[in-house]
């Protein structure tokens, strides 16, 4: 049943829920009504039998009161009607003192016991199809008995059979006015939904997304329009990118290719930088101890020939300058391979720079400035970050010193920040360097000075790497070169 229901056509949907919500809001409405209509009617045919019973109680006074039995038997005959159905009189001992019964069979019919029990106080009842109402009889607070009165519910009935048939008659009549309202004002909802159900299926056969719909208002409904105007627009923008993505296809092709090319590149080069990291450790470790060997011959051997003038003082120290400079390399080396645990503490960053200053190297004839104006608080290694800030220092001043073309030699350390981050920069005046060594700086044992490893500036990366920093190196040829250290500012 369900299923049929959500097939039917939205236009028998909404008259159907029309007519369900007035069907219902009218029986509600008539039900109450006719409801408060039979508890009044209930309550008007109860007080007005209690009304007759207290006039014949204060009729009977008199025959009680002298026990005239036929005296009484007169006045409850004269109470006969076609609804009332018996009528009894009691004494004050509860014995029956006069009575009258409608009943085929002439006799009294059933009198509830709580009555006999309860002959002082007053008691009413309706019962299947009559009222039942029993009255104690006083004069001057005397007692003298009771009267009982057993009334025809039938009045009653007529009423509401009359409500009834005009409760039916009405609700036919405005059923019928709801319906022909609720079939013309359906059209305001199941029109548009209709409209847009038509051109939702050509657009499903046609492919045609420059189909609009026309707005049809403010509410609901008209949004629900503009939306769907809005979704065929970004359809119509999907397909206008397609088509310049198919135009295009060959490029993408070509530039997913250079990606994975450039991935695979990177892949290896890590595979080697990590075979040289392990070779790199195990030559450092097997020529450290033969060097201090030799070194400790050499020494030897010049203390005991330093003061015989033989002329071998100057290949002696020259020896021992050699053997220093290889314990540098391998001492570079094993750095490099073994990455230590960052000791981090909070500095200021300008008075941090300051401070290490005085650990440059600066060569005569190069003029040297600071601008320090990023006062941030950073956290760093500080060990670490000065052989960084010594290693690019000294780079630059090389490169400026060895080049015979550079007529003013000038090194700028600048520091600053922009609330995101602090950068460090390290400007030098030098020769700058070609694309193709630029592309190579940071690859270990690449170097283009005539002595060294080349694992100075690939330590430099790897150190501010690990403070989760970045470096960038922008140099041309004749146009100096420039180091830029970015460390992130964090909450």
């Amino acid at each position: 049943m369900m299923r049929g229901l959500k097939n039917l056509p939205i236009q028998k949907k909404l008259v159907g829920m029309m007519m369900l919500i007035t069907t219902t809001v009218l029986l509600i409405g008539f039900g109450l009504i006719i409801m408060h209509d039979i508890d009044a009617f209930k309550k008007y045919l109860r007080d007005n039998t209690i009304v007759n019973a207290k006039l014949v109680g204060d009729y009977c006074v008199s025959p009680l009161a002298f026990d005239d039995a036929e005296g009484a038997q007169d006045i409850l005959d004269k109470l006969k009607a076609p609804l009332l159905q018996q009528a009894v009189l009691y004494d004050l001992k509860g014995n029956v003192f006069a009575w009258f019964s409608n009943a085929n069979d002439g006799k009294l019919m059933p009198i509830p016991d709580d009555i006999l029990n309860h002959l002082r106080q007053p008691w009413n009842a309706f019962e299947e199809d009559s009222i039942k109402v029993f009255q104690p009889i006083f004069f001057k607070n005397k007692f003298y008995g009771g009267i009982y009165i057993q009334k025809s519910t039938e009045e009653l009935q007529a009423q509401i059979n009359y409500r009834l048939m005009w409760f039916i008659v009405l609700i036919t009549l405005l059923l019928g006015i709801a319906y022909l309202l609720a079939y013309k004002f359906q059209a305001m909802i199941s029109q548009p939904i209709s409209s847009l159900s038509e051109v939702t299926q050509r657009l499903s056969f046609e492919k045609n997304y420059t189909i609009r719909v026309s707005p049809v208002g403010d509410d609901e409904i008209g949004t629900l329009y503009q939306s769907f105007n809005n979704l065929l627009e970004e359809l119509q923008k999907r397909d206008a990118e397609l088509l310049q993505h198919q135009n295009q296809l060959e490029d993408l092709v070509d530039q997913r290719t250079l990606e994975l090319r450039q991935a695979q590149a990177e892949l290896v080069n890590k595979e080697r930088l990590a075979t040289i990291g392990q070779v790199t450790a195990t030559v450092s470790h097997e020529l450290r101890n033969p060097l201090g060997t030799i070194r400790l011959s050499i020494f030897s051997i010049g203390e005991k020939l330093r003061h015989k003038n033989l002329g071998i003082d100057k290949a002696l120290e020259r020896a021992e300058r050699n053997i220093v400079r290889c314990d540098g390399i391998i001492r570079e080396l094993l750095d490099y391979t073994r990455v230590s645990v960052l000791r981090l503490e909070m500095v200021n960053i300008d008075t941090w720079l300051k401070k290490i200053s005085d650990d440059f190297t600066i060569p005569a004839g190069v003029d040297f400035v600071m601008d320090l104006q990023a006062d941030t608080e950073l956290y760093i290694d500080s060990a670490k970050l000065c052989r960084v800030m010594i290693n690019l220092i000294d780079n630059a001043c090389q490169a400026m010193q060895e080049d015979e073309n550079v007529t003013t030699e000038s090194l700028l350390l600048q520091s600053q920040s922009d609330g995101n981050k602090v950068e460090l920069k390290v400007i030098d005046s030098g020769p700058g360097m070609s694309e193709e060594v630029l592309a190579q700086i940071f690859q270990p044992l690449f170097s283009t000075k005539g002595f060294g490893v080349g694992l100075g500036l690939p330590m430099v990366k790897q150190i501010i790497e690990q403070h989760h920093a970045s470096i960038e190196v922008c140099s041309e040829l004749g146009c100096g070169t420039t180091v830029t250290i970015a460390f992130p500012l964090k909450d």
